[in-house]
């Protein structure tokens, strides 16, 4: 075809892995890769509060449904409890809690639980969140914001509430990944801005000569069980693994 003049279609080169297009079709995350940060932010912090909510709402109905003596019975309700202040933590009022008997009733009550205070009913009235600090055979310490109006006066109830501290926590993780500015491995890795998410994840990370002991030490888990030598040994072996706790 000499002398013809062809029309040139210059073929661009794909974008980089991590760019704004990458694994970008319509603009939007496929919810495994996200090449946006922005995207991940949203996605998750959502589903956090959607997880919060349904813990929140399965709490009110069970305190609209439960008579007490199911309460009682799963060890999720103490009643008839006399209050005193304890102290301080941090600014934040300690409160304990106990019984005129001997030893409090059965109660699953444990450190870190998100507890909710109120005379009778925690739903017709103004309630007090707190967390519990210590327990004993004869009492529960909680922290509270704020201190409850005339402790030692009459009674009052401790239910068990939703874990709002978990869910703080992980939005906390959430914020503090992303305002991270610069890039990080372990940042494109959870972001999915890779080429090849497995082969990615599974590559040995360099870490000089401490690798070489790490993995020795893998192979004499000592005191660990089978499960927890597994995890170490693949936490050793990969650069990205997943480990469920605690």
């Amino acid at each position: 075809m000499a002398g013809r003049k062809g029309k040139v279609r210059r073929i661009k080169s794909g974008p980089r892995a991590g760019s704004s297009r990458h694994s970008e079709r319509d603009g939007e995350s496929d919810g495994i890769s996200f090449p946006r940060s922005q995207d991940h932010f949203e996605r998750f912090n959502r589903l956090i509060d959607l997880e919060l909510e349904d813990e929140m709402s399965a709490v009110e109905e069970r305190l609209r449904k439960w008579g007490r003596e199911r309460l009682v019975e799963n060890g999720i309700t103490l009643f008839e409890l006399e209050g005193r202040n304890d102290g301080w933590l941090f600014g934040e009022r300690i409160i304990k809690l106990f019984t005129r008997s001997e030893t409090l009733p059965h109660h699953r009550f444990r450190h870190g639980d998100i507890v909710i205070l109120s005379r009778k009913n925690p739903l017709k009235e103004k309630v007090i969140e707190g967390t519990v600090l210590s327990r004993s055979r004869k009492f529960i310490r909680i922290v509270v914001k704020e201190q409850p109006a005339k402790i030692r006066s009459d009674t009052w109830r401790l239910d068990r509430g939703a874990n709002r501290v978990a869910h703080d926590r992980m939005a906390g993780a959430l914020e503090a990944l992303f305002s991270e500015e610069s890039s990080t491995l372990l940042r494109e890795l959870i972001y999915g801005q890779v080429r090849d998410m497995e082969s990615s994840s599974s590559r040995s990370a360099n870490l000089g000569g401490i690798q070489k002991r790490l993995i020795a030490q893998a192979n004499h888990p000592g005191n660990l069980n089978s499960s927890q030598s597994k995890a170490f040994a693949n936490a050793m072996e990969f650069r990205l693994s997943l480990i469920q706790g605690p």
